[in-house]
């Protein structure tokens, strides 16, 4: 489903047309109106772009992240878009498919992590070591979730990394 922008065509002061439309089809309407004869030579048509509300379904790998070296070490639960996106004009129809899908990645591992790579978590002489782990990187096998956006984006979370208190 390609989302476009909603529109509303005004004549003589009165609302003629509101749609889902592109802006290209908009100002043909708006033309036809006007040779109708619907619009004075003072009256005009106003089109006047609103913006559409939709709503995105978008799949996300959940993992967890290093936070820090405080109190022994400590993690904490990021996501981010796997690029995977359906979109929905009523957030009710969003929320039963991101249901389904939950339902669907139950039990399903992402790939294992290993911090920001093989230099994370390594002292100088490439010996594992705890104390050289990375704060950010991701360690383990990650999940996957479907979460319900406005819109088009799909933000990671959290949005910034959080901090030891």
């Amino acid at each position: 489903m390609i989302i476009t922008e909603t529109f509303e065509i005004w004549v003589n002061g009165e609302l003629v047309i509101e749609e889902i439309l592109s802006l290209d089809q908009a100002n043909e309407l708006a033309i036809e109106k006007k040779l109708q004869g619907k619009a004075g030579k003072e009256n005009y048509v106003i089109v006047k772009e609103r913006e559409a509300q939709f709503y995105n379904v978008s799949v996300y790998e959940e993992c967890q992240a290093f936070g820090g070296h405080e109190e022994g070490g400590w993690y904490y639960t990021c996501a981010e878009p796997t690029g995977e996106q359906f979109f929905f004009q009523t957030e009710q129809e969003a929320e039963k498919f991101a249901k389904h899908l939950n339902a669907k990645f139950i039990g399903v591992k992402s790939e294992y992590h290993m911090g920001y790579g093989e230099h994370d978590g390594v002292d100088e002489n490439g010996d594992g070591d705890d104390d050289y782990l990375m704060s950010g990187g991701k360690w383990g096998h990650g999940s996957y979730r479907a979460f319900v956006n406005v819109g088009y984006e799909a933000p990671c979370y959290p949005k910034e990394i959080p901090t030891y208190s």
